[in-house]
């Protein structure tokens, strides 16, 4: 479904800063 790849891809945006962050 398209949904499901954007909040998907949403949440690969909002974890990559975060993991970042922890290294």
């Amino acid at each position: 479904r398209g949904t499901e790849k954007l909040i998907e891809y949403k949440t690969y945006l909002q974890a990559l800063p975060y993991s970042d962050r922890s290294e």
